[in-house]
């Protein structure tokens, strides 16, 4: 059950699915003059539009809900830090619960974040944090990860 939800929050908290979109933000960084050829940032300006406009983006989109167990309840997005919020819509057994979110921390699960959350050079050159949070119902965090240069080398 939990491994399945798991794969459910991956999908949901992908940005391929909410802009629809398979982009490598590397190539596209690069082509628009804001990473250099060592995926370094740039021009500072252009940097903090991109994000800003892909924020205000996002914000519009949220919550998202794409199914009835997960919601997206919102990412932040800054050249130096992502922060993704999410939560289950439904409540979890005490059981459930307990098992999810050992799972959320292990090495199997940053791997599969990292594989989809931090997948881009320019993140590890720019060092890039993404913090993911798992909330529950009421907003409380009940776990939280940090995927960095260090946590998906």
């Amino acid at each position: 059950m939990f491994r399945i939800l798991f794969a459910l929050i991956l999908l949901v908290t992908s940005l391929k699915t909410l802009a629809n979109t398979n982009v490598n933000e590397d190539v596209l960084f690069q082509k628009i003059g804001m990473l250099d050829s060592d995926f370094r940032y740039m021009d500072m300006n252009l940097v903090n539009r991109v994000f800003k406009n892909a924020n205000d983006r996002t914000e519009k989109q949220m919550p998202y809900k794409s199914n009835d167990l997960i919601e997206l309840t919102s990412i932040t997005l800054t050249p130096y830090l992502t922060i993704i919020n999410f939560t289950n819509t439904f409540d979890l057994s005490e059981v459930n619960q307990n098992k999810f979110s050992e799972y959320f921390k292990t090495q199997e699960s940053i791997k599969d974040w990292c594989s989809e959350h931090f997948k881009f050079k320019y993140m590890r050159v720019n060092n890039l944090k993404v913090e993911v949070n798992y909330k529950n119902r009421y907003g409380k965090i009940l776990e939280s990860i940090v995927l960095n240069r260090e946590t998906c080398s």
